[in-house]
């Protein structure tokens, strides 16, 4: 993990996101509305198998460092340790964090005062300090990055108090038990999805971010309480609130609805069709976060499409 003074937590930001109120609202999304009742929308541990292959795993994580989500149960563990590979979205490591401490700042003159307002970069600027962040750096660091930021649980007030997150807790243990380790995202693709983002709706997101920043502890909690019981109908909703209970709902739409296509639904394809060469070899553990898997724009309607036979184990 970076340390506090990083701008950009070392962390999949981009996975993260999605639980902590920045995903954009089904509504606001040109395709259909996803179900809640459909197939994809209860278990966090799936086995995905073809004929004549042996089967591999994909299990929806959570990120966060609490001891419930960290504890796993006998079905996972057992899947995780029979397996021969691990992909996961992204290794984190020192470079990644800064790369992303790099892609964070303007380098152009621009500064995040000027673009949201004095009032409201005095409350980001509270909030930011609180949370441990250099003072020095925040005037020019980009809307995504603060938007991240605040839809982050605080480090040392948040579940797990910011320690080593589920991901990353399996990531080391695939290391120690010597697993082929692979990727499905690039730190360049995540940096470059924020970065081609227009500056309004970076703007608008972060806004709502700052809008819905005293819910997240409990949002959070709400988040972790579903994870454990493996709905993600109820991760779904959740993600959904902040977006959907907004002053400004309609002016937002179009900015969450981009917002959503870029970092979930196009994501999606992209990772189902990263994970081929493992799952042709069998044998894999595959660990994304939990949205990714939910619904019929999921991984495992992907996957399911793909002609994968999918039996949930947990």
């Amino acid at each position: 993990m970076a340390n506090r003074s990083n701008p950009v937590p070392a962390l999949a930001l981009l996975a993260a996101a999605a639980l902590y109120f920045v995903e954009p609202a089904a509504l606001a999304d040109p395709r259909p509305a996803i179900e809640p009742a459909a197939r994809y929308a209860r278990g966090i541990l799936w086995e995905v198998s073809r004929p004549g292959t042996a089967p591999s795993h994909v299990f929806g994580t959570i990120h966060v460092a609490d001891p419930r989500v960290l504890a796993l149960p006998p079905e996972v563990s057992n899947a995780f340790a029979a397996s021969r590979s691990f992909l996961t979205e992204l290794v984190v490591n020192e470079a990644v964090a800064r790369r992303y401490y790099e892609a964070a700042q303007f380098e152009d003159g621009r500064v995040l005062e000027a673009l949201i307002g004095a009032d409201e970069y005095a409350r980001v600027s509270a909030i930011m300090q609180a949370r441990g962040f250099p003072s020095e750096l925040l005037p020019r660091t980009k809307p995504w990055a603060v938007m991240l930021n605040l839809a982050l649980p605080a480090p040392d007030t948040g579940p797990g108090d910011g320690g080593v997150v589920l991901d990353q807790q399996l990531y080391l243990l695939a290391r120690t038990q010597n697993k082929t380790v692979g990727e499905l995202d690039q730190i360049e693709e995540q940096i470059f999805l924020f970065d081609e983002m227009p500056l309004d709706a970076q703007i608008a997101l972060l806004r709502n971010a700052l809008a819905n920043y005293h819910r997240l502890g409990e949002a959070t909690e709400r988040a972790i309480a579903a994870w454990v019981r493996r709905d993600l109908a109820a991760l779904w909703r959740i993600s959904q609130e902040g977006a959907a209970e907004a002053a400004n709902a309609a002016e937002l739409a179009p900015h969450q609805a981009l917002f959503n296509r870029r970092i979930l639904f196009d994501r999606n394809i992209v990772m189902a069709y990263r994970m081929q060469p493992s799952l042709r070899r069998g044998r894999a553990f595959v660990a994304v976060g939990a949205l990714h898997l939910y619904g019929q724009h999921g991984v495992l309607k992907l996957l399911a499409d793909q002609g994968y036979r999918l039996r949930r184990v947990y």
